[in-house]
């Protein structure tokens, strides 16, 4: 049986579109060469995968099972040509890292630096993503480790490891007008009181979750108003002293001249940083830099490491 993974590409995209001129032009085949390959699949199968006439085109029973196969087909071999891509980039010394601004908030600029100092013919890419985008990429062999907030599941990411690679007290940033600026800290209480500003992309974060636990749990419902803009909008509006909001102890502001950082009492929540892995890692380069972090600190269990139960990974 003669048949390639262009006749299967080809009849994945008419049967998707059911308009062949419409599958020509995505696929950038003309379009009496893709009714050729169809024709050809069809051939070789011996069946009849689609029904077409002058003003439509349906698949027949035998095409349906047909494409519910060939769809799987099509992702395990993109999946399997970006593994050998990823694996041959590899033997040249580069590396995809993925990052959440709370990590590069820490000490890992130092060791990647301190990486790259050590061994310099491999080339280290970050790439700057939400913890749910790190772990996507991870499973699908686009990111070699990640950088990650929260706790990894194991239900769901059985093919995942990690390990805590730094914790963070929550603080919180005021605008230097604030009637509490020169104070200090401020008790978890008082912050009950303020207006906080949250970043509402994405709303559902590990970060805001955390944030709506530890409140939670003192039995504290505080104001609460989402922005949609990142972080950085966020500091932009306490700046202007629209609210307060809340962040990480390593996270420097943008606005330091208008914004006055102030230490968080009343609660001893800390948000896990993990460095995370494929279990079936086999990068060279990948393997050296993992264990060049592992070697660098004393890693602990999120739950050693933290002093309230932790989020799973979910923005």
């Amino acid at each position: 049986m003669n048949i390639s993974i262009r006749h299967i590409r080809h009849f994945i995209a008419v049967a998707e579109e059911l308009h062949f001129r419409r599958a020509a032009q995505l696929t950038n085949v003309a379009q009496p060469a893709l009714s050729r390959s169809v024709q050809t699949l069809e051939s070789e199968l011996g069946v009849q995968l689609l029904t077409r006439n002058n003003r439509n085109v349906k698949l027949t029973s035998a095409g349906k099972e047909f494409l519910s196969g060939c769809t799987n087909i099509v992702a395990l071999m993109d999946d399997t040509i970006s593994r050998a891509i990823r694996a041959d980039q590899s033997q040249f010394g580069g590396i995809n890292i993925g990052y959440t601004y709370i990590a590069m908030g820490g000490k890992l600029p130092q060791l990647i630096a301190s990486f790259e100092q050590q061994n310099q013919s491999i080339n280290i890419e970050p790439v700057a993503a939400s913890t749910a985008d790190q772990l996507e990429q991870l499973h699908r062999s686009e990111l070699d480790c990640a950088f990650v907030s929260g706790t990894v599941n194991q239900t769901i990411s059985p093919d995942i490891e990690s390990v805590v690679f730094q914790t963070d007290a929550f603080v919180v940033i005021v605008n230097e007008n604030h009637p509490l600026a020169n104070k200090g800290s401020i008790s978890l209480e008082e912050l009950a009181k303020e207006k906080i500003l949250l970043t509402g992309v994405p709303r559902n974060s590990t970060f805001n979750h955390h944030v709506h636990q530890f409140f939670a749990a003192a039995g504290l419902s505080p104001e609460i108003e989402y922005v949609e803009q990142d972080h950085i909008g966020v500091l932009g509006r306490v700046a202007l002293d629209r609210g307060v909001c809340i962040a990480t102890e390593g996270y420097g502001c943008v606005y330091g001249e208008a914004l006055v950082t102030l230490a968080l009492t009343g609660t001893q929540a800390k948000l896990p940083t993990l460095m995370a892995w494929r279990k079936d890692l086999q990068s060279e380069s990948a393997i050296r830099f993992r264990e060049f972090v592992l070697q660098s600190g004393d890693f602990r269990s999120v739950e050693a490491a933290t002093a309230h139960p932790s989020a799973e990974l979910t923005d």
